[in-house]
């Protein structure tokens, strides 16, 4: 099972965020999952402490995801223009690919793994029941249900209705494809609308309405995501000069830790709260990253966190509900999960493993047979 390198070199420093930022998401919720909260330890060392600093910053890490979003698909839309081949089903088709290739067979495996551990461990008895791990905050059986299924298949989730079933990650999936349809209305619709055409001004207005439709935490978050769009169209214009761009990388990579462990303390965050701090400290190593071309040597070293990068979707989508049902058959509530100490993390970093491997699997059966997916689409469609 061999890992695709990333196609555009130009692009393989992002993917030194993207990696890192996908494990932190597994961290967390492993973490929440199988050992006790910080404030139930008793006299934690320092590298417990840590662990328990990095391995809770799971929503940190949906921030640089989200960063990392806007700036691929203002570069995927605006080449799109610019080339002449754009349009709205060509756009949403290889959107709607990318998202669902790997989102139905989640969702059907979420239903699987939920279904049978509900029955395994007699489901109110067990942490199915809710209020575990900071992980389930609902019965889990209240949102596997088909209504919620095919709500999160229309990327619904967090909008109408829950996130399906132990699968909580998918809150994200819904605010990622609000903004891949807002983005490209404010992008087509701005020039028109300065000229006060009334298709530039519904564009705008149609932007504006889902956002409203999705809610103000979408909405939050979209301040994030833009930032992503708007170091893009500034590397476009004016790229770091060559000689800064290596430094300012690892100086922003620096800047997001310092933001992550500040968010993660709750440290006064001044006029604007930590997601924002965050996105502008991914932003500016975005930019740098862009503006670098990495030589064959860092390409060498960056190339593990390249491969995570590759698998990174996958992981994020089909990670949650297996650890939900190992960890039910070994604790029945949050009092009963390990204390962090040798024995019990060397068996949860064996879960782990198993768990990544079972995403690896994942991401071979699904993810990478988009391309192959959608030129079996293109097959069907064309005349």
């Amino acid at each position: 099972m061999t890992l695709p390198r990333q196609s555009k070199p130009w692009f393989l420093l992002l993917d030194v965020l993207r990696g890192p930022a996908a494990i932190l998401v597994f961290a967390e919720h492993w973490r929440n999952l199988f050992f006790k909260d910080f404030p139930d330890l008793v006299a934690p060392g320092l590298a417990i402490k840590l662990f328990y600093l990095f391995s809770g910053a799971g929503h940190e890490a949906v921030m640089i995801f989200f960063v990392l979003s806007g700036c691929v698909i203002a570069h995927v839309t605006s080449g799109m223009v610019r080339q002449g081949r754009w349009s709205w089903s060509a756009y949403l088709s290889a959107r709607l690919t990318r998202l669902w290739v790997v989102l139905l067979p989640a969702l059907v495996l979420t239903a699987i793994w939920d279904r049978l551990g509900i029955f395994l461990s007699q489901g109110k008895e067990s942490i199915y029941a809710g209020d575990y791990g900071h992980v389930l905050n609902a019965p889990v059986a209240e949102s596997l249900n088909l209504n919620a299924f095919l709500g999160n298949l229309f990327f619904l989730q967090k909008i109408l209705v829950p996130p399906y079933g132990s699968n909580g990650p998918l809150w994200s999936i819904s605010y990622e494809f609000v903004y891949y349809l807002v983005f490209p209305l404010i992008f087509l619709g701005f020039p028109q609308a300065r000229r006060l055409s009334l298709s530039g001004l519904c564009s705008l207005a149609l932007a504006i309405g889902l956002l409203i439709f999705a809610g103000r935490s979408v909405s939050e978050g979209f301040v994030v995501w833009f930032m992503g769009v708007s170091v893009y169209f500034l590397y476009q214009k004016n790229p770091l000069p060559r000689r800064f761009s290596l430094p300012g990388f690892f100086l922003g990579i620096l800047l997001i830790i310092a933001c992550v462990v500040a968010s993660r303390l709750k440290l006064p965050s001044g006029f604007l709260p930590w997601d924002l701090w965050l996105g502008l400290a991914s932003a500016s190593t975005v930019f740098a990253g862009l503006s670098s071309k990495p030589s064959p040597t860092m390409q060498r070293f960056t190339g593990p966190l390249q491969q995570a990068s590759a698998v990174s979707y996958s992981m994020y989508l089909f990670h949650t509900p297996l650890l939900v049902f190992i960890a039910s058959l070994l604790f029945r509530s949050n009092s009963t999960r390990w204390e962090p100490d040798l024995p019990h993390l060397s068996v949860g970093a064996l879960i782990a493993l198993l768990v990544a491997l079972y995403c690896l699997v994942g991401w071979y059966c699904t993810e990478r047979r988009t391309k192959d997916v959608r030129a079996l689409l293109a097959g069907y469609s064309a005349p």
